[in-house]
């Protein structure tokens, strides 16, 4: 039951608007197993819908199958495209840990800490 990417863009693509169609594609792609798919699928809604949020769904996929730089590079896309939280901040500060970047792991904790004070958290 793999997916090519042409075969995730030509379902999107005849109706692109489809949140619930994104939507049924991913939890079909989970209850699967399908990681490979779902990052397809992610970037291709990306595309489609503009929406940032795709950017720490392909980082958490990343992150979930030891790709750290990929999901290092999602999460900073998603940061860079996005209101900012302390939630990707903290996200990423765990990815660089896992990736033995202690010292950007440490900036991302401190950032963090910032946006909970400026947010009143």
């Amino acid at each position: 039951m793999n997916y090519t990417y042409d075969e995730i863009c030509k379902e999107i693509e005849l109706n692109p608007k489809n949140v619930s169609l994104t939507e049924n594609l991913e939890e079909r792609f989970k209850k699967a197993g399908l990681q490979e798919e779902l990052i397809k699928l992610y970037k291709i809604a990306f595309i489609y819908n503009v929406e940032p949020r795709y950017f720490e769904k392909i980082g958490d996929l990343y992150n979930e199958i030891e790709n750290y730089e990929e999901a290092i590079n999602y999460y900073l896309n998603y940061c860079e495209s996005s209101k900012v939280t302390p939630e990707i901040y903290y996200k990423l500060a765990d990815t660089f840990k896992k990736n033995n970047d202690l010292e950007s792991h440490h900036a991302c904790i401190e950032y963090a800490k910032k946006l909970e004070l400026e947010n009143g958290k």
